[in-house]
């Protein structure tokens, strides 16, 4: 088990979902000022001179993180800083013991509005191109990047790369071909490159949302 799944474990599989939401603003969770400050701080730095994040420096000495040491209060207003509230609500399905188990209807259903929407702008942008090929220009690009429009596709590959955020990568073509229900040519032929920019995008909304999980857990300490 890593350091975050070490950390989140410590919330237990019970506890109130971190809200989503600009106007949800952690109720609950510990919101002195000072800690604001800190955390704030934390959020703006990144890793200096090879330092991981969760390392803290003093003089000439670094010292590693008592991951121990915080306190369940300490990983939820963590939590709190994420700043993407869906990459937050993904990061916890997929790195919190038990966060899982709970109802994750809305979480996917903006999911699936966050895939729609990037592939109606793909469907926008072949439209443009091709009324500008019909006044002598080029379309090609945009019909290779355009994505297929049979819709009851999409909520199975949203399911499929929520299922899969590991880090161990898409499981093997035949696999992915049953889980859409369609065969492994189909698979290659049309919807390929859709699966691996909605797992891509998915990826980096994770990475993004430990990142910060991380710096602000270290300025808890």
């Amino acid at each position: 088990m890593g350091n975050t799944a070490k950390l989140l474990a410590k919330l237990g599989p019970k506890v109130a979902r971190i809200p989503m939401g600009e106007k949800r603003a952690a109720a609950g969770l510990p919101q002195a000022q000072k800690t604001m400050r800190t955390v704030r701080r934390a959020m703006e730095l990144s890793t200096v001179g090879g330092v991981e994040p969760l390392t803290r420096v003093h003089g000439s000495q670094t010292q590693s993180m008592d991951y121990d040491a915080m306190t369940p209060q300490d990983i939820a207003a963590a939590l709190g800083f994420i700043r993407d509230p869906l990459a937050r609500e993904l990061f916890c399905l997929t790195r919190w013991p038990g966060y899982a188990e709970r109802d994750n209807r809305e979480t996917r259903v903006l999911l699936l509005r966050r895939v729609m929407d990037e592939g109606q702008r793909r469907t926008d942008e072949h439209i443009t191109a091709w009324l500008s090929e019909m006044m002598g220009g080029d379309c090609g690009r945009a019909v290779a990047e355009r994505w297929p429009v049979k819709l009851d596709r999409y909520p199975r590959i949203v399911d499929m790369c929520m299922r899969h955020m590991d880090g161990s990568g898409l499981p093997d073509v035949r696999k992915i071909a049953k889980a859409l229900a369609i065969s492994e040519r189909a698979y290659h032929k049309s919807w390929r490159r859709v699966v691996e920019w909605v797992h891509d995008d998915f990826s980096r909304m994770v990475l993004t949302a430990e990142q910060q999980f991380k710096r602000a857990a270290a300025a808890e300490r």
